[in-house]
């Protein structure tokens, strides 16, 4: 990933971070079994990934770090953090984090 300084990436990462726990918080055990299950960020970019693109995108855009990214690879990347979480021995090609 392509950053323009160092400064923007730890804040890019860190707000990928925080969302990601938000959304994790905010799922029924249902939803995180269903990932845990299904952990391909591509199969939610219709559906979980736009709520994420449409609720956070705001957020992401007034803290400037949507700048170099659109909100499609934000929320691919929030989604690949999501499964980070529920399953931490799976790794995501492509994620910032």
């Amino acid at each position: 990933m392509y950053f323009q300084n160092d400064v923007f990436e730890k804040e890019y990462i860190s707000m990928i971070k925080k969302v990601a726990a938000e959304c994790v918080d905010e799922m029924s055990d249902s939803d995180c079994e269903y990932i845990r299950v299904n952990p391909h960020p591509s199969k939610y970019h219709f559906s979980y990934g736009l709520y994420i693109r449409n609720k956070y995108g705001p957020r992401f855009e007034e803290e400037g770090l949507v700048y170099y990214f659109c909100r499609d690879n934000m929320s691919r990347f929030v989604l690949e953090e999501i499964i980070k979480i529920l399953l931490p021995e799976e790794k995501t090609e492509g994620s910032p984090t």
